[in-house]
């Protein structure tokens, strides 16, 4: 199952697995409000997003940084801005806008996607994870974000 490492200020979970996906999926998780002023692919309306997991998928482990109190945001963004040109291409996103734009203003990492995961925009992520076959990990809020933000 998980490995969970503490490290200096984050929890980082770590699996190892075994697929035929090449490249990696990169998945976030924010707290804050939508800057509903700019359109959905403006990086802007991402601006007030605090980052507060990382994770990302490849084809041989499963990884999760998770800032455990508003005390470890910063070192997740700085561990995230460090990890992100490291991952091997080809970079997924269930939503590219919402990744790219949180990375950018959140970390400072610009990151360009070579594809995204939904079909259309505001899939339901459960779908486009049924299809791509991935657990759920047990995940309490798998395809409710809100109900995570609002925890």
């Amino acid at each position: 199952m998980f490995e969970n490492k503490c490290c200096f200020v984050l929890t980082i979970y770590s699996e190892k697995i075994k697929s035929k996906f090449k490249g990696t999926i990169i998945d976030l998780e924010t707290v804050g409000d939508f800057c509903n002023i700019y359109c959905d692919e403006d990086s802007r309306r991402y601006k007030d997003l605090i980052l507060t997991i990382f994770g990302y998928i490849t084809q041989n482990e499963l990884n999760i940084l998770c800032a455990e109190g508003i005390e470890f945001l910063e070192e997740l963004k700085t561990k995230s801005a460090q990890i992100v040109p490291t991952l091997q291409r080809p970079l997924f996103a269930f939503n590219c806008s919402f990744e790219r734009g949180v990375l950018f203003h959140s970390c400072g990492a610009g990151v360009e996607f070579d594809g995204e995961l939904n079909i259309k925009m505001f899939e339901k992520k459960k779908h486009v994870v049924s299809l791509l076959r991935i657990p759920n990990y047990d995940d309490p809020f798998f395809d409710d974000g809100f109900g995570c933000v609002k925890a």
